[in-house]
């Protein structure tokens, strides 16, 4: 089972007085299939070589394909467009 995946995360923030949601692409931990925690910084692909930046890439894009989930205090609830 793994551990951790990639997911994209929903934080709401508020700009003169205007609330808004911003999605960043983020690690995210697990314990037994459920997400715990998650990365404190916004993820970029990487590796040693351009091979694995690239196949990290693609297990970022798959992040896309996954619900995504709140980050804050409202994690691990599921982003629903309200």
């Amino acid at each position: 089972m793994k551990t951790w995946n990639y997911r994209v995360l929903a934080f709401e923030s508020t700009h003169f007085g205007k609330k808004e949601i911003h999605f960043n692409v983020e690690t995210v931990h697990y314990k037994k299939e459920i997400p715990i925690t998650y990365s404190e910084t916004t993820s970029s692909p990487g590796g040693s070589t351009i091979k694995e930046a690239k196949m990290d890439m693609n297990n970022m894009r798959q992040a896309f394909s996954k619900p995504v989930l709140w980050g804050g205090y409202r994690f691990p609830e599921e982003y629903k467009k309200e």
